[in-house]
């Protein structure tokens, strides 16, 4: 991605060293977007298993601090790993435009698909209740993936209640100094982001002047139009 690039030249230009990780999503060595022909067996969850994979790996080749950046739903992943897996090698954590779960609910699946979750939902849910997860659902809409094919268990661990799904959930158990950058409009609870020390939520106001929701009292809602 054109953020990931940006963000690797600067960060170099500035003396820092990155590694920007492609997770499988299920495939052996793979590169770009998922090939929506595919059929998705990959689990939400997967992501955190790989990306402390990949601290282990860094911890082998000697790195002795470790900042770990994700954006959108790869925000969302790493506030899962971070949350989940107090690695002493992490020392802090930055989210951009973390995923939250109205990203992936019910009014956005229809809001996307002009149809409703809960059927197709209702269906992988009482699959994998059976013990049928890896039974594979046709023609139907995933993520950004009009008319494919998922496992129950793909489904459900993408759509399904586990509050885990949502980055507003997770950061009051991260551990590590953590950053959360916005952007588009969002109005959040100061107090779900600020419940444990050392969270920072930024944004840039429609003023040029940045917000921080350590700025705001603690009982209050921070509601900024970023640009």
């Amino acid at each position: 991605m054109e953020l990931y690039v940006y963000l690797q030249k600067l960060f170099k230009q500035h003396g820092y060293n990155t590694l920007a990780i492609n997770l499988s999503l299920g495939l052996d060595n793979r590169h770009g977007m998922y090939d929506c022909k595919v059929t998705h067996r990959h689990r939400y969850t997967d992501a955190a298993d790989e990306i402390g994979a990949w601290v282990d790996w860094l911890q082998k080749q000697g790195a002795k601090r470790v900042v770990l950046l994700g954006h959108s739903r790869g925000g969302a992943e790493t506030a899962l790993y971070a949350a989940e897996r107090d690695n002493p090698l992490v020392k802090a954590v930055v989210l951009l435009a973390p995923d939250t779960r109205e990203t992936n609910d019910a009014t956005a699946y229809l809001r996307r698909y002009k149809k409703p979750l809960a059927p197709v939902l209702e269906k992988a849910q009482k699959l994998v209740k059976e013990g049928k997860g890896n039974t594979v659902l046709e023609h139907v809409d995933f993520l950004y993936c009009p008319d494919t094919s998922a496992t129950a268990d793909t489904f459900v661990s993408y759509y399904g209640p586990d509050p885990r799904l949502d980055t507003a959930y997770l950061i009051p158990k991260i551990r590590k100094p953590t950053l959360v950058v916005l952007a588009g409009e969002f109005k959040i609870g100061v107090k779900c982001y600020a419940l444990v020390g050392q969270r920072d939520l930024v944004g840039m106001g429609d003023t040029g002047k940045q917000k921080h929701a350590r700025d705001e009292p603690r009982n209050a809602s921070l509601d900024v139009h970023y640009l």
